[in-house]
């Protein structure tokens, strides 16, 4: 018991933008290319869509209105104490100055295989697929991309607070099997027993988020997130995944690398921003 509340309170005492991207990541941008990577399994079958205007729109494997299934409930794993009466400071979101706005422009292009430079009608039109075709609209688009960015983390540092609060109450009983990782050898011996790959089967886990992507402290904000969500009765559907896809996408991720992404993963994710969101608006 003391040592998964030592990994609670380490995990819960870290930035919000790592809470939403995935407790204890050493990178604080869920959009790293290289992260995201490591979540990709080519063999989803939710594909990406093309419209006739450049907009992308993503869809799910769960269907539209459909709430995704974790496999478990979390009260019976965890349980704490009453959050919302708790109350703490508002925190404002973080200014997004012009230069925040260049520096990511920046890093646009050059993710884009661009020289950095001066961002010209050209260049937006290129880097947005022709969806804003003046530096001044893209630059503009990218500032909206970044204010809702800050906004989701001070929704993330906002849930940070009341845990704190409400630290000392959290009891985990143990870690359901749904958020377990499997170990090397397990995957290597099941390969066996079933004959399979042991490869293909090693990225199968991985895109369950069951192999080489959490930790025990993972395992524990997910329950916290899980509880709260079933308590309020918040959810995530098949819309909410290809939303939240779509806000991937803004953020600056290619559309390959994201529909090659997890279903269960996205659906975390998005399960995460929404009970954040609800808990930020009601403890200020």
């Amino acid at each position: 018991m003391q040592k998964k509340k030592l990994i609670l309170l380490t995990c819960i005492s870290i930035s919000a933008v790592c809470l939403l991207a995935g407790c204890g990541k050493k990178e604080e941008k869920l959009e790293n290319e290289t992260e995201l990577e490591t979540m990709a399994d080519d063999k989803t079958e939710a594909r990406a869509v093309t419209s006739e205007d450049g907009t992308v729109h993503f869809s799910s494997e769960t269907g539209e209105n459909e709430a995704y299934d974790f496999g478990y409930k979390a009260s019976d794993y965890v349980s704490f104490g009453d959050y919302s009466n708790v109350k703490v400071d508002n925190i404002e979101a973080k200014e997004v100055t012009n230069a925040d706005v260049l520096e990511e422009v920046l890093n646009r292009m050059t993710a884009a295989g661009m020289e950095a430079g001066d961002l010209t009608d050209e260049i937006a039109a290129q880097l947005s697929d022709q969806k804003y075709p003046t530096a001044d609209e893209y630059k503009d688009y990218i500032r909206k991309v970044l204010e809702a960015k800050a906004e989701e983390v001070r929704e993330g540092d906002l849930f940070v607070e009341v845990l704190n609060q409400i630290a000392d109450t959290i009891d985990i009983k143990e870690i359901p099997d749904e958020e377990k990782e499997m170990t090397f050898e397990e995957i290597q011996s099941e390969a066996a027993e079933k004959g399979v790959n042991i490869t293909e089967l090693a990225k199968q886990y991985q895109e369950e988020g069951k192999f080489g992507s959490s930790d025990e402290s993972d395992a524990s904000i997910n329950l916290i997130i899980q509880y709260i969500a079933e308590k309020e009765n918040i959810s995530v559907t098949g819309k909410d995944i290809a939303a939240y896809k779509e806000e991937l996408l803004e953020y600056g991720n290619s559309k390959d690398t994201i529909e090659k992404i997890g279903e269960r993963r996205i659906a975390r994710l998005a399960l995460k921003k929404k009970v954040c969101s609800y808990i930020a608006e009601n403890c200020v």
